[in-house]
């Protein structure tokens, strides 16, 4: 039997875990949308690869050759012709995950979710927060990043690089520091690197951040 706490406390998460989840269904979202968020996300990344290896990339926009997804500039400020540098965009999802969360806006939509036994209601609870053990974060990682590299380089960038969103629950900032650590991602002939950066980390001070990982490859 179900313990009644039990479920008034899945319930929660089951709340809470529907309203954080932000951009991981971005890319089933209008073309429009779709862009103005894969800009935005570079912007974020472009601050902290800034500070931390003291680049200038500025300017971030979409492409309109559509691969990779953004340019921006990149060079000493005031230069007249600064190098150009490409980004692609992709996500690190559980595709059962994001099916279980649109179930329960559906099952609310139609205003049967408050009828499912507490078993259904637990069981969609852990399909919405699905758990990442290193073996499954490096098989995933490696064949999202092994799915990217097949499109053709862009040799009129000065570099080249891909960038990850993740937004899963299980994969936080101190996880993913762990795991970066762990892993080497086999080399990718047409990127100069490649970055995960998860979710918005909010502060006291208001000054929030997106925390920013170097994934290692082989040579």
């Amino acid at each position: 039997m179900i313990d009644r706490d039990e479920v008034g406390k899945a319930l929660q998460t089951i709340a809470a875990a529907d309203r954080k989840r932000s951009h991981a269904t971005f890319f089933n979202a209008s073309s429009e949308f779709q862009g103005a968020m894969e800009v935005a996300f570079v912007a974020e990344w472009a601050k902290v690869v800034n500070e931390r290896y003291g680049w200038n990339v500025r300017g971030v926009r979409k492409n309109a050759n559509t691969y990779p997804d953004c340019l921006a500039d990149y060079g000493p400020s005031g230069t007249k012709i600064p190098a150009v540098i490409g980004i692609e965009v992709t996500e690190l999802v559980d595709g059962d995950a994001i099916k279980a969360h649109q179930e329960l806006r559906w099952l609310k939509k139609i205003g049967k979710f408050s009828t499912l036994p507490k078993a259904d209601k637990l069981a969609l609870l852990e399909r919405m927060s699905p758990e990442w053990p290193l073996e499954k974060f490096t098989s995933r990682l490696t064949d999202r990043v092994r799915e990217k590299n097949l499109r053709s380089r862009d040799r009129a960038l000065a570099k080249q690089f891909l960038l990850v969103l993740t937004d899963e629950g299980d994969l936080d900032e101190r996880t993913l520091e762990t795991y970066v650590k762990s892993i080497l991602l086999p080399q990718m002939s047409n990127f100069d690197a490649i970055y995960i950066m998860t979710s918005y980390v909010p502060r006291a001070d208001n000054d929030g951040y997106y925390p920013v990982f170097e994934l290692p490859t082989g040579v």
